[in-house]
């Protein structure tokens, strides 16, 4: 990194995630810091181009048969429909 003002603020997912995190860092005498942004490197190259590709299929399905996304996963349930293939909301049916 370039410019030491670019910071991302992390908090681990867990409390594992955050002890493997200690225990990294105790092993290699890094910094919490170092092990997380490391981290966050392996993670983006081996998944922003997968991630990016699935928005933009998802996108284009959406676009393709009208629907918007719903804004809360936790609100809608999309599923689709094994005879016809068509996109629906659960509780639609």
């Amino acid at each position: 990194m370039h410019d030491k003002t670019q910071r991302i603020n992390v908090t681990p997912q867990s409390s594992q995630d955050f002890e493997m995190v200690k225990t990294l860092a105790d092993m290699y005498g890094s910094t919490w810091s170092q092990i997380g942004a490391r981290a966050l490197n392996e993670w983006l190259r081996e998944n922003f181009v997968k991630e990016v590709n699935r928005h933009k299929e998802t996108q284009y399905l959406l676009n393709k048969e009208k629907i918007s996304a719903p804004d809360s996963l936790a609100d809608y349930d999309l599923q689709i429909d094994e005879l016809t293939g068509q996109p629906f909301y659960a509780g639609e049916k």
